[in-house]
């Protein structure tokens, strides 16, 4: 079977960790720990990799890097590589150390960044190795504390000065000791998107995503003169679901995706970039012709009208995609089981009813293989957030609460799947500015409907 592609862009971090074959020592003495810090200094130098924290432990290592010139397999096969070479050579061994490939798991910036440093840096703690990790050697954690002890290539700056300095660090990496079990969990859930509302923080995280869909932004009338691009809820859209699904291994040669309601958006095509097979969807002509989407241009009738060469080679696009008519209210069964992953952007919000819009995402969960994403956009009455409230509950466009959301993703915990919810609202000027008709659309990340106040909300939903 094909290995799914690394995702790798510039600027983008990932928490990197890889482990000895069955459970083996890969250090076994202090000279090959320096030897793989010494390999460490070859990648930053020769790749620009910028390294943030790391740990060597008996049997495996983490990194947190960030890749500003978009290179992470080059430098990884240095390291992983030369290391091997060496740690055989000095112990008159061949064959090989690791288990296999490294994994690297997208960290955003904004939001898990700390996280993943203070995971890293308490590795020995929950092993048991040390009592205090001040004392653990092998970690970048003495890096931050004493500047003697701080490699030249590690770059403390980008998280000391998320605290004001080393005091308050040192509180952040100390708090919790006794809950560090239950906080290894969180860590393991916490690299990965959750399913939440639209925000301009995380639209930020999206901003490699953005940036690759660029050539076909200007379709969709969000960009400004100056080629910047609005500070809108469709491009959070785009970006959640790429990023989700990137997190989550799905994009890559070998992965298969199925897109609901895909209307015009580049979304398939940006994914057959990636390697995917992809089967887009939309409605009928006549039954699109009868809701709007035709005369508004918001519908889908043939690869043609998905095709954005800038994004994805044609003839790519043409061997990866295929198109399909369906009807989100009554799902085939001859797709079923068929799927890595599915998607739907703002679509099921216009199922006729909240009631019809749960049935869906319960429905579409069967066309997914064991271990499939899915993951769906829709619109959310952000005043449910706050007390219980009417909303439109019916009609050509429904506005989900928040009692409608845990409604749904109470149904999927019960048939196994799982989902976790964030609450977390945007603190910006922008996230607070609620856009009115006739629509600005800049800033849009809120909007007015009728007498509710909404915004988009993305669920992200890990199949049994």
């Amino acid at each position: 079977m094909t290995r799914p592609l690394r995702i790798e862009y510039p600027g983008a971090f990932y928490h990197i960790m890889n482990r000895g074959q069955s459970g083996r020592k890969i250090f076994l003495e202090d000279q090959g720990r320096q030897s793989f810090l010494d390999l460490l200094t070859d990648i930053v130098r020769l790749w620009k990799v910028e390294i943030f924290a790391y740990c060597l432990m008996d049997n495996h290592y983490h990194l947190l890097l960030s890749t500003p010139a978009g290179v992470l397999s080059r430098p990884m096969r240095h390291l992983d590589g030369i290391y091997t070479q060496r740690f055989n050579r000095l112990h008159h061994r061949d064959g090989r150390l690791f288990r296999g490939r490294y994994k690297a798991i997208l960290v955003d910036a904004e939001e898990y960044f700390l996280s993943v440093v203070r995971y890293i840096h308490k590795n020995p703690l929950g092993a048991g190795l040390v009592s205090d990790i001040d004392r653990y050697r092998w970690s970048s954690h003495r890096g931050y504390l004493n500047k003697t002890q701080c490699p030249e290539w590690l770059d403390t700056r980008s998280v000391l000065s998320r605290f004001g300095g080393v005091r308050a660090y040192q509180r952040f990496m100390h708090g919790e000791v006794k809950k560090r079990s239950a906080r290894r969990r969180n860590h393991e859930g916490s690299q990965m998107l959750k399913s939440r509302m639209c925000s301009l923080d995380e639209l930020r995280s999206f901003e490699p995503w953005v940036e690759r869909l660029r050539s076909a932004i200007p379709r969709f009338g969000i960009m400004r003169p100056d080629g910047s691009v609005f500070v809108h809820r469709k491009t959070w859209e785009w970006g959640y679901i790429a990023q989700a699904l990137a997190e989550r291994g799905m994009l890559g040669l070998g992965k298969r995706g199925l897109g609901f309601a895909v209307g015009r958006e580049p979304v398939p095509a940006l994914f057959a970039s990636m390697g995917c097979q992809v089967l887009a969807t939309d409605l009928g002509e006549a039954e699109a012709e009868k809701a709007g989407w035709v005369k508004t241009a918001q519908h889908a009738d043939s690869l043609a009208t998905l095709e954005y060469p800038g994004l994805c080679a044609p003839a790519d696009f043409r061997q990866r995609v295929t198109f399909r008519p369906l009807d989100m209210r009554a799902l085939p069964d001859d797709l079923t089981g068929s799927f890595d992953f599915t998607w739907s952007a703002c679509s099921l919000e216009h199922l006729g009813s909240i009631d019809q819009g749960i049935k869906f995402i319960l429905d579409a969960m069967r066309l997914l293989r064991r271990g499939g994403v899915a993951i769906h956009t829709t619109e959310f009455n952000v005043t449910s957030l706050l007390y219980e409230t009417d909303t439109l509950s019916e009609g050509a466009t429904v506005l989900f609460r928040r009692e409608d959301i845990e409604r749904a993703a109470s149904l999927l915990r019960r048939d196994g799947h799982r989902v976790e919810l964030d609450w977390t609202y945007g603190a910006t000027t922008e996230d607070r500015y609620v856009d009115v008709p006739p629509y600005r659309h800049d800033p849009h990340l809120k909007l007015r409907v009728e007498s509710f106040v909404t915004t988009s909300i993305g669920l992200i939903i890990e199949a049994a």
